[in-house]
């Protein structure tokens, strides 16, 4: 599987997974600094997971997003660069059954 350039509007910049199943999203933030964030969806035939992290500057939100689609790029190398230590951020999980009765029933399609 590849990655392909999704957007990139000069705020934000989005690649996404060619099995449409993951994403990673850098972002310039209002407040300054930038944001990185890797997206997998539970149906991905890899782990899923939710993970984002804050930088400083863009060169190091850039280095951070190489790193991620080279993780989980099953044709890549599987790996990051040397120079980007992994770290792990929180998972997204399925809401509980007691969410999805709060919410009531989903709407028709």
């Amino acid at each position: 599987m590849s990655w392909s350039l999704e957007r990139d509007d000069g705020t934000v910049t989005e690649w996404e997974r060619s099995d449409g199943y993951a994403t990673v999203r850098l972002r310039e933030r209002s407040a300054g600094g930038f944001v990185v964030r890797l997206d997998v969806m539970e149906q991905a035939t890899d782990e899923s997971a939710y993970e984002r992290e804050r930088f400083d500057g863009r060169d190091a939100a850039e280095e951070r997003a190489a790193a991620w689609r080279a993780e989980r790029d099953p044709d890549g190398a599987g790996g990051p660069p040397p120079s980007v230590p992994r770290r792990r951020g929180c998972r997204r999980r399925p809401p509980s059954a007691r969410t999805a009765r709060r919410r009531g029933p989903a709407p028709p399609p």
